[in-house]
This record gives C-alpha cells, sequence and structure tokens, in this order.
C-alpha cells in the first residue's frame, strides 16, 4: 500500500501524465499554422503527437523543412503557446484525487519534465499545483534531459529520498 511500501515520493511527466496540455498546445499549433497561411490540424491527431514537444508537433503538421526555418516556427510557436498556457489545460481525470491521497499519505510528489522551466512552472503555478509540488526538474534545469536518469535522481536528491524510495509516473 502506497505510505507503507517502500515508496516516499512519486515523480510525475507533465504533459500527458499529469496535465491534458493537448487543448492549449494544439490551439497554438493552429494559430501558427493560420498566421502561415494553412488549414488547422485535426485535433484528434495533433493531441496524439503533444508527447513528442515543439518540433514534433511543428514536424507533423509542416512536414520536412529546412533546419533554420523549422526553428523558427519552433520558436514562434513557443511563443504562442507561453501567451496561453492554462486556457484549458487541467490535470487529468482523477489526478486530483491521487494527489491528495500521495498528500495524505504524508509522501511527497513532484514534477519531472521535459519541457522548458519558463513554461512548466508558470502553467503549474496557473493551476494551483506549483506550490504543493515538492520539486520541480524541467527540460532546462540540468544538461541532461529525460530519458538520461540524471533529472529523476536530481528531483529525487530535491526531496531527500533514495532513488529506490521514489516511483516515477
Amino acid at each position: 500500500m502506497i505510505g507503507r511500501g517502500p515508496f516516499k515520493a512519486v515523480l510525475f511527466d507533465l504533459d500527458g501524465t499529469l496535465l491534458d496540455t493537448a487543448p492549449d498546445m494544439v490551439a497554438a499549433l493552429d494559430r501558427l499554422l493560420a498566421a502561415e497561411g494553412r488549414e488547422p490540424v485535426n485535433y484528434e491527431f495533433a493531441r496524439a503527437h503533444v508527447s513528442k514537444g515543439a518540433l514534433g508537433l511543428i514536424d507533423m503538421a509542416f512536414g520536412e523543412l529546412e533546419e533554420a526555418h523549422r526553428m523558427s516556427l519552433r520558436d514562434r510557436y513557443l511563443d504562442i503557446y507561453e501567451e496561453s498556457l492554462a486556457v484549458a489545460s487541467s490535470l487529468f481525470d482523477g489526478m486530483a484525487e491521487v494527489l491528495d491521497f500521495i498528500e495524505r499519505a504524508n509522501m511527497h510528489w513532484g514534477v519531472v519534465t521535459n519541457k522548458p522551466g519558463y513554461l512548466a512552472e508558470p502553467l503549474l503555478a496557473e493551476l494551483g499545483l506549483l506550490s504543493r509540488s515538492a520539486t520541480t526538474v524541467s527540460g532546462d534545469t540540468l544538461p541532461e534531459r529525460k530519458p538520461h536518469p540524471r533529472p529523476l535522481l536530481y528531483a529525487a536528491e530535491q526531496i531527500s529520498v533514495a532513488p529506490g524510495e521514489a516511483m516515477y509516473v
């Protein structure tokens, strides 16, 4: 049982695990597409690509591009997304209860994401989660990003638990 077993902390990925950020991420992509004179993408198709991050969405929507143009579109996309991080993003169904349960069990929970801190932290704050999270390790917190183990090890260190005492979801 949680709280009585070997685990003292639960670390969550952000996009697609803790939070459903697809509505805002796809809306930002559609605004970029409109600015480029293109049609919006099919929402469900784009939703399946959200976990691939900004470049994954750009590649899906625009196809093969010269690298400089690809990076320019990514930067523009991130600017658009930053303006509307938490319009429709929310905890997945049941996650509020999961977080409450973890907290009632006197366990820590935190976030380990590849999303850069300038996006992850305001998003969590807007949803009332940043102050509840014992740690937030973003894609730019360390030189290494997931899937490298260092962000998870760092998160465990930040909340003073041994790596084997933390589970990652």
